[in-house]
Protein backbone atom coordinates (compact mmCIF):
# COMPACT_ATOMS: atom_id res chain seq x y z
CA UNK A 1 0.00 0.00 0.00
CA UNK A 2 2.22 2.40 0.85
CA UNK A 3 4.31 1.39 -2.26
CA UNK A 4 1.50 1.93 -4.31
CA UNK A 5 0.79 5.73 -2.67
CA UNK A 6 4.47 6.32 -3.40
CA UNK A 7 3.82 5.59 -7.39
CA UNK A 8 0.68 7.68 -7.37
CA UNK A 9 2.57 10.51 -5.34
CA UNK A 10 4.93 10.63 -8.62
CA UNK A 11 2.41 9.91 -11.23
CA UNK A 12 -0.95 11.06 -10.77
CA UNK A 13 -4.07 8.21 -11.71
CA UNK A 14 -5.04 10.86 -14.52
CA UNK A 15 -1.65 10.78 -16.18
CA UNK A 16 -1.72 6.74 -16.13
CA UNK A 17 -3.38 4.46 -18.64
CA UNK A 18 -1.94 1.53 -17.89
CA UNK A 19 0.65 -0.26 -15.07
CA UNK A 20 2.64 -3.60 -16.32
CA UNK A 21 3.82 -5.38 -13.89
CA UNK A 22 5.60 -9.13 -13.21
CA UNK A 23 2.72 -10.85 -11.17
CA UNK A 24 4.92 -13.29 -9.42
CA UNK A 25 6.64 -10.73 -7.66
CA UNK A 26 5.35 -9.70 -4.09
CA UNK A 27 2.57 -8.04 -3.44
CA UNK A 28 1.66 -8.09 -7.09
CA UNK A 29 -2.14 -8.73 -6.42
CA UNK A 30 -2.55 -5.64 -4.04
CA UNK A 31 -1.29 -3.29 -6.28
CA UNK A 32 -2.96 -5.16 -9.46
CA UNK A 33 -6.71 -4.46 -7.36
CA UNK A 34 -5.28 -0.94 -6.56
CA UNK A 35 -4.88 0.17 -9.92
CA UNK A 36 -7.93 -1.30 -11.01
CA UNK A 37 -9.86 0.36 -8.54
CA UNK A 38 -8.53 3.86 -9.44
CA UNK A 39 -9.73 3.24 -12.97
CA UNK A 40 -5.58 2.32 -14.43
CA UNK A 41 -5.34 -0.42 -16.52
CA UNK A 42 -2.47 -3.24 -15.85
CA UNK A 43 -0.64 -5.70 -17.94
CA UNK A 44 2.30 -8.28 -17.28
CA UNK A 45 5.31 -7.82 -18.62
CA UNK A 46 8.54 -9.31 -18.57
CA UNK A 47 7.66 -12.38 -16.16
CA UNK A 48 10.03 -14.99 -15.74
CA UNK A 49 7.10 -17.68 -14.80
CA UNK A 50 7.75 -20.65 -16.79
CA UNK A 51 8.69 -24.31 -16.02
CA UNK A 52 7.26 -26.17 -12.79
CA UNK A 53 4.22 -24.35 -12.66
CA UNK A 54 3.04 -24.95 -9.13
CA UNK A 55 1.67 -21.67 -7.48
CA UNK A 56 2.42 -19.73 -10.28
CA UNK A 57 -0.46 -21.38 -11.94
CA UNK A 58 -2.92 -19.92 -9.21
CA UNK A 59 -1.07 -16.96 -9.39
CA UNK A 60 -1.72 -15.97 -13.27
CA UNK A 61 -5.50 -16.91 -12.24
CA UNK A 62 -5.14 -14.63 -9.35
CA UNK A 63 -3.38 -11.57 -11.37
CA UNK A 64 -6.73 -12.34 -14.23
CA UNK A 65 -8.91 -11.96 -11.39
CA UNK A 66 -7.63 -8.91 -9.79
CA UNK A 67 -7.71 -7.57 -13.32
CA UNK A 68 -5.17 -7.97 -15.87
CA UNK A 69 -6.60 -7.70 -19.47
CA UNK A 70 -3.17 -7.76 -21.22
CA UNK A 71 0.43 -8.92 -21.77
CA UNK A 72 3.14 -6.26 -22.84
CA UNK A 73 5.49 -7.35 -24.82
CA UNK A 74 4.82 -10.39 -25.43
CA UNK A 75 7.59 -13.07 -25.02
CA UNK A 76 10.36 -10.50 -24.02
CA UNK A 77 11.87 -10.04 -20.70
CA UNK A 78 11.11 -13.86 -20.93
CA UNK A 79 14.37 -15.97 -21.41
CA UNK A 80 17.21 -15.39 -23.68
CA UNK A 81 16.23 -14.91 -26.96
CA UNK A 82 18.26 -17.70 -28.62
CA UNK A 83 16.05 -19.61 -26.01
CA UNK A 84 12.48 -17.86 -27.14
CA UNK A 85 13.65 -18.62 -30.56
CA UNK A 86 13.95 -22.26 -30.02
CA UNK A 87 10.29 -22.71 -29.55
CA UNK A 88 9.79 -22.68 -33.24
CA UNK A 89 11.11 -25.70 -33.61
CA UNK A 90 9.21 -27.89 -31.04
CA UNK A 91 5.89 -25.29 -31.11
CA UNK A 92 3.42 -27.73 -31.59
CA UNK A 93 4.41 -30.55 -28.48
CA UNK A 94 5.16 -27.39 -26.17
CA UNK A 95 2.81 -27.60 -22.51
CA UNK A 96 1.68 -25.82 -20.03
CA UNK A 97 4.41 -27.07 -17.84
CA UNK A 98 7.42 -25.82 -20.21
CA UNK A 99 6.27 -22.76 -20.63
CA UNK A 100 4.26 -21.42 -17.68
CA UNK A 101 2.01 -18.53 -17.50
CA UNK A 102 2.99 -17.30 -21.05
CA UNK A 103 1.25 -20.24 -21.98
CA UNK A 104 -1.65 -19.76 -20.02
CA UNK A 105 -2.06 -16.43 -21.64
CA UNK A 106 -1.50 -17.41 -25.14
CA UNK A 107 -4.36 -19.84 -24.71
CA UNK A 108 -6.64 -17.29 -22.81
CA UNK A 109 -9.41 -15.23 -24.37
CA UNK A 110 -9.38 -12.91 -21.69
CA UNK A 111 -5.81 -11.98 -22.09
CA UNK A 112 -4.63 -9.36 -24.89
CA UNK A 113 -1.38 -9.71 -26.23
CA UNK A 114 0.88 -6.99 -27.81
CA UNK A 115 3.74 -7.85 -29.78
CA UNK A 116 6.96 -5.77 -30.92
CA UNK A 117 7.20 -6.36 -34.56
CA UNK A 118 10.72 -5.52 -35.11
CA UNK A 119 11.30 -9.30 -36.27
CA UNK A 120 14.21 -9.15 -34.35
CA UNK A 121 11.94 -9.74 -30.46
CA UNK A 122 9.97 -11.93 -31.97
CA UNK A 123 11.38 -13.51 -35.24
CA UNK A 124 8.83 -14.10 -38.09
CA UNK A 125 8.58 -17.99 -37.70
CA UNK A 126 7.95 -17.68 -33.92
CA UNK A 127 5.51 -14.50 -34.92
CA UNK A 128 2.89 -16.66 -37.42
CA UNK A 129 2.99 -19.59 -34.48
CA UNK A 130 1.87 -16.32 -32.33
CA UNK A 131 -0.86 -15.10 -34.14
CA UNK A 132 -2.09 -18.41 -35.34
CA UNK A 133 -2.03 -20.04 -31.60
CA UNK A 134 -3.41 -17.07 -29.72
CA UNK A 135 -6.92 -17.13 -28.15
CA UNK A 136 -7.77 -13.52 -27.32
CA UNK A 137 -6.84 -10.37 -28.75
CA UNK A 138 -2.96 -9.36 -30.40
CA UNK A 139 -1.95 -5.51 -31.25
CA UNK A 140 1.33 -4.27 -32.31
CA UNK A 141 3.92 -1.93 -30.42
CA UNK A 142 6.96 -0.50 -31.43
CA UNK A 143 8.86 -0.25 -28.31
CA UNK A 144 10.41 2.23 -29.79
CA UNK A 145 13.48 4.70 -28.11
CA UNK A 146 14.94 7.57 -28.97
CA UNK A 147 17.62 5.74 -31.65
CA UNK A 148 14.50 5.23 -33.54
CA UNK A 149 13.54 6.76 -37.02
CA UNK A 150 17.71 6.61 -38.48
CA UNK A 151 19.76 7.73 -35.82
CA UNK A 152 23.17 7.29 -35.94
CA UNK A 153 24.97 4.29 -33.79
CA UNK A 154 25.52 5.18 -30.06
CA UNK A 155 24.71 5.55 -26.72
CA UNK A 156 20.72 6.96 -25.94
CA UNK A 157 18.78 7.49 -23.02
CA UNK A 158 16.39 5.14 -21.85
CA UNK A 159 14.33 6.64 -18.83
CA UNK A 160 17.05 6.84 -16.48
CA UNK A 161 19.44 4.40 -18.13
CA UNK A 162 21.17 4.82 -21.49
CA UNK A 163 21.03 1.36 -23.77
CA UNK A 164 23.86 0.91 -27.11
CA UNK A 165 22.32 1.47 -30.42
CA UNK A 166 24.88 -0.22 -33.22
CA UNK A 167 22.82 0.79 -36.46
CA UNK A 168 20.04 -1.73 -36.19
CA UNK A 169 19.18 -3.08 -33.01
CA UNK A 170 19.26 -1.61 -29.18
CA UNK A 171 21.38 -3.53 -26.78
CA UNK A 172 21.81 -3.30 -23.02
CA UNK A 173 25.51 -3.37 -24.21
CA UNK A 174 27.47 -3.07 -26.99
CA UNK A 175 28.69 -6.48 -26.92
CA UNK A 176 25.78 -7.92 -25.11
CA UNK A 177 23.05 -10.17 -26.62
CA UNK A 178 20.04 -8.79 -24.67
CA UNK A 179 17.63 -6.41 -26.30
CA UNK A 180 17.16 -2.79 -24.68
CA UNK A 181 13.98 -1.68 -26.81
CA UNK A 182 13.87 -1.10 -30.76
CA UNK A 183 14.58 1.64 -33.72
CA UNK A 184 11.57 0.51 -34.88
CA UNK A 185 9.21 3.45 -36.48
CA UNK A 186 5.47 2.63 -36.94
CA UNK A 187 5.54 2.82 -40.73
CA UNK A 188 8.16 0.21 -40.88
CA UNK A 189 6.02 -1.69 -38.31
CA UNK A 190 3.24 -1.69 -40.70
CA UNK A 191 5.35 -2.65 -43.16
CA UNK A 192 7.12 -5.36 -41.43
CA UNK A 193 3.53 -7.03 -40.50
CA UNK A 194 2.64 -7.23 -43.96
CA UNK A 195 5.77 -9.02 -44.58
CA UNK A 196 4.76 -11.29 -42.39
CA UNK A 197 1.25 -12.23 -43.64
CA UNK A 198 -1.08 -10.15 -41.94
CA UNK A 199 -3.12 -8.03 -44.71
CA UNK A 200 -2.66 -4.34 -44.65
CA UNK A 201 -6.17 -3.99 -43.19
CA UNK A 202 -5.40 -5.55 -40.12
CA UNK A 203 -1.72 -4.53 -39.66
CA UNK A 204 -3.85 -0.68 -39.06
CA UNK A 205 -6.06 -2.36 -36.78
CA UNK A 206 -3.47 -4.12 -35.04
CA UNK A 207 -1.92 -0.70 -34.06
CA UNK A 208 -5.12 1.36 -34.04
CA UNK A 209 -8.44 -0.54 -32.75
CA UNK A 210 -6.97 -3.37 -31.30
CA UNK A 211 -5.28 -1.18 -28.74
CA UNK A 212 -7.80 1.22 -28.04
CA UNK A 213 -10.26 -1.61 -27.57
CA UNK A 214 -7.42 -2.94 -24.81
CA UNK A 215 -7.36 0.12 -23.21
CA UNK A 216 -10.89 0.92 -23.17
CA UNK A 217 -10.72 3.23 -25.33
CA UNK A 218 -12.70 2.62 -28.35
CA UNK A 219 -15.74 5.31 -28.12
CA UNK A 220 -12.62 8.10 -28.66
CA UNK A 221 -9.74 6.34 -30.88
CA UNK A 222 -8.96 3.47 -32.87
CA UNK A 223 -11.28 3.64 -35.83
CA UNK A 224 -13.42 6.65 -38.28
CA UNK A 225 -16.65 7.44 -37.11
CA UNK A 226 -19.43 10.29 -35.94
CA UNK A 227 -18.25 11.09 -32.53
CA UNK A 228 -14.58 9.57 -32.72
CA UNK A 229 -11.59 12.10 -31.81
CA UNK A 230 -10.00 13.73 -34.99
CA UNK A 231 -6.28 12.11 -34.31
CA UNK A 232 -4.76 10.23 -37.43
CA UNK A 233 -2.26 9.73 -39.96
CA UNK A 234 -2.45 9.46 -43.59
CA UNK A 235 0.56 6.90 -45.32
CA UNK A 236 1.72 6.98 -48.82
CA UNK A 237 2.60 3.34 -49.50
CA UNK A 238 4.14 3.32 -52.45
CA UNK A 239 7.99 4.18 -51.35
CA UNK A 240 9.95 0.81 -49.88
CA UNK A 241 8.54 1.79 -46.38
CA UNK A 242 5.52 3.97 -46.13
CA UNK A 243 5.91 7.92 -45.28
CA UNK A 244 3.67 9.79 -43.11
CA UNK A 245 1.78 12.78 -45.34
CA UNK A 246 -0.43 13.99 -42.91
CA UNK A 247 -1.14 14.23 -39.43
CA UNK A 248 -4.15 15.59 -37.49
CA UNK A 249 -4.25 15.49 -33.81
CA UNK A 250 -7.76 16.87 -32.19
CA UNK A 251 -8.51 18.30 -35.20
CA UNK A 252 -5.79 19.94 -35.57
CA UNK A 253 -3.33 19.81 -38.21
CA UNK A 254 0.46 19.28 -37.36
CA UNK A 255 1.88 18.32 -40.78
CA UNK A 256 0.71 18.44 -44.23
CA UNK A 257 3.65 16.97 -46.73
CA UNK A 258 1.09 17.71 -49.63
CA UNK A 259 -1.51 20.06 -49.11
CA UNK A 260 -4.09 18.21 -48.16
CA UNK A 261 -6.29 20.29 -45.48
CA UNK A 262 -8.41 21.56 -47.85
CA UNK A 263 -9.41 18.63 -49.57
CA UNK A 264 -9.58 16.58 -46.11
CA UNK A 265 -11.57 19.57 -44.56
CA UNK A 266 -13.86 19.36 -47.26
CA UNK A 267 -14.35 16.22 -47.54
CA UNK A 268 -15.81 15.98 -44.15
Amino acid sequence: DDFYKKIRAIVPTELVLTIEIDPTCQNAMQLIRRARFDGTFVGCAHTEASSKLGNRSKRYEEAVRAGVNHWTHFLNGWRESSIRNSLVEKWNDLKEEEMGVVWRALHDKRQALSLIVDKQHIIPPLFEKIMQSAKGLVYAVTDAMAAAGGMPAGWYPLGSSEFYYDGTTVKMTPDGERFAASDLTPQQALLNLVQMGVSLPNAVLMFTHFPAMVYGLADQFGNFAQGRDASFVLLDPSGDVPQTVFTMVNGNVLFDARGLSGKIVNAA
